[in-house]
């Protein structure tokens, strides 16, 4: 089956055969009555998710009575791969829709979205981008093609409780620090030995151990695939960076003996490992640590969440998340119609009184309830001068139910620098890395090299050799 890169390369000639880009498959952009139709994806659906689809048509129809000269129209539809290719090529694209940020440099590259520079100067946005977010919205001109809507990054969870019986925390109950991997292992190994738990945890199974793994190739200054001088994609599983990153994991389960004994995890498993005391820290985003509190009713005052450590070569985080996209083929009435929309939804720096109410709702509620951890700030998509992100961070200090010293390691993103996913085959490759890391916690006597040499192959041959 043709990939997408090679199938989009065919749509964009023969979009660009038959004139202008962004007439590709022309625009519906009026109802009957005048009003200005935009059609909305990542709807819930109307017959199978009435409770859900309800409350968004309740959200849309609040927009337009304050916007009265647009229409939107719900559509279910998700972007995936293979429709996305078909309806990309028909024209079909819903208006605004949502993607992953491994899609957005396929999504810029073959100029399937809008350019809303001009719209987001005129709004006050565009200066309050964060610059990480610039990097990768934008192209090299600094045109806005992507609009991000949320973003995570990727730390150390830390269960408080061990930490403190292995004599891991500093007089202010604060915890120490894993400035580097080889320190991770060492505070691991000493908590193994002082209370019988795992020092570390780490998900194996369904892709959680690929995706969690390339934090730390990429901090021993590995990457898993580039193109070659002739387009080509080339696999690179087997560097030397990557064999040294997958040695020590496999040291921390032969050398430091500080994890599970059980080494088929999912990430779910691990949280619930930390969650229940069986494991003092493991690699997470905030969302994910979140589940402590929410599943396994863990006091906010036992968790902690610190930097990812640095590699030999730097410290870096996984940055994931997801954008919203304005088809390439809207007219600029429904660009700015979407973007009224998104601002709307929140997705902008201007604080109105709607969005105070609701930004402190949605906070007092998860105070309320305890189901979220509040005091732990994930990598902004605005700049911290921008109104919106002051007042998100003004709720989280009135409503802060995690120590300030538990995340300040964290929040603090001072030399942390940041990659998305890899660009093509990104679940394929997760499973490939899932299995070299099962193996080698399993055998001691295994070749790291040799079974990242193996991987390599298989990516080559049944995955990246496809994406030329």
């Amino acid at each position: 089956m043709k990939r997408i890169t090679k199938i989009m390369a065919a749509l964009l000639c023969v979009c660009m055969a038959g004139g202008a880009l962004a007439g590709c498959g022309g625009a519906d952009d009026r109802t009957e009555d005048g009003r200005i139709k935009i059609t909305v994806g990542n709807a819930p659906d109307k017959n199978t998710d009435t409770v859900a689809y309800e409350s968004w048509q309740a959200a849309a129809d609040q927009f337009m009575k304050l916007n009265n000269d647009v229409y939107i129209e719900p559509e279910a539809w998700a972007y995936d791969v293979q429709s996305f290719v078909a309806r990309a090529e028909g024209g079909t694209l819903p208006t605004i829709f949502k993607a992953h940020f491994t899609e957005g440099n396929k999504i810029k590259e073959f100029g399937y979205s809008a350019d809303v520079t001009s719209f987001m100067k005129e709004n006050g946005d565009y200066d309050k981008l964060n610059d990480t977010m610039m990097k990768n919205i934008a192209d090299e001109d600094g045109n806005v093609l992507l609009i991000p809507e949320s973003v995570y990054t990727i730390g150390v969870v830390m269960n408080m409780k061990l930490m403190r019986q292995a004599g891991l925390v500093n007089e202010d109950d604060s915890p120490k620090i894993p400035e580097t991997f080889d320190e991770l292992a060492e505070m691991a190994k000493t908590v193994t030995e002082k209370t019988g738990a795992a020092g570390f945890v780490f998900p194996t199974t369904g892709n959680g151990g690929g995706w969690l793994f390339s934090n730390i190739g990429w901090a021993y200054g590995g990457e898993f695939e580039h193109k070659d001088e002739n387009g080509k994609w080339i696999g690179t599983l087997d560097s030397d960076e990557i064999v040294a990153a997958m040695q020590w994991l496999k040291d921390m389960k032969w050398k430091y003996n500080c994890l599970p004994a059980n080494t088929l995890l999912s990430n779910a498993d691990t949280m619930k490992m930390v969650g229940t005391d069986q494991a003092a820290m493991a690699l997470a985003h905030p969302a994910q640590a979140n589940q402590l509190v929410a599943n396994y009713g863990m006091s906010t005052e036992d968790v902690a969440m610190v930097k990812i450590p640095a590699g030999p070569a730097e410290r870096v985080s996984l940055m994931g998340g997801s954008y919203y996209v304005i088809a390439n083929n809207a007219t600029e009435d429904q660009i700015d119609a979407s973007l009224r929309y998104l601002r709307f939804k929140g997705a902008t720096t201007e604080l109105t009184d709607d969005m105070r109410t609701s930004i402190e709702a949605e906070t007092k509620v998860n105070y309320d309830q305890g189901n979220a951890l509040i005091g732990i700030r994930d990598l902004s998509i605005w700049k911290d001068t921008s109104d919106v992100e002051r007042f998100k961070i003004e709720m989280m200090d009135k409503y802060r139910n995690i120590p300030e010293n538990h995340v300040a390691s964290y929040n603090d993103k001072e030399g942390v620098s940041y990659k998305t996913e890899v660009e093509v085959c990104a679940q394929e490759m997760y499973s490939l890395l899932d299995e070299v890391i099962q193996l080698v916690l399993n055998d001691e006597n295994s070749d790291c090299k040799a079974l990242l040499t193996e991987a390599n192959n298989k990516f080559q041959n049944n995955f990246l050799n496809n994406e030329q």
